[in-house]
C-alpha cells in the first residue's frame, strides 16, 4: 500500500474518533473497508505519534489533594 493511502486512512480514522460519539474498531473497519487488525495497528501508530487515543471515554481528572 502506498504511504499516502496509509496516511489518508489514518486521517479518516482520526476524524471518526473525533466525532462526539466516537467510533468502535468494528465500525471503523467496516466504514474504511479494512480489517480490524489494520485499524488496531493504525490506532497504535497514532498513539505512538502522540495522539490521545483512549479505549473509551477518558477517566475524569480528580483534583490533587492540597495536603
Amino acid at each position: 500500500m502506498p504511504r499516502g493511502d496509509q496516511l489518508s486512512r489514518q486521517w479518516r480514522l482520526l476524524q471518526m474518533i473525533d466525532r462526539p460519539q466516537g467510533v468502535t474498531v468494528d465500525d471503523a473497519a467496516r466504514d474504511l473497508k479494512f480489517t480490524i487488525r489494520t485499524i488496531w495497528r493504525d490506532l497504535s501508530v497514532l498513539q505512538t505519534a502522540g495522539f490521545p487515543i483512549y479505549p473509551s471515554v477518558p477517566p475524569t481528572a480528580t483534583a490533587a489533594s492540597g495536603a
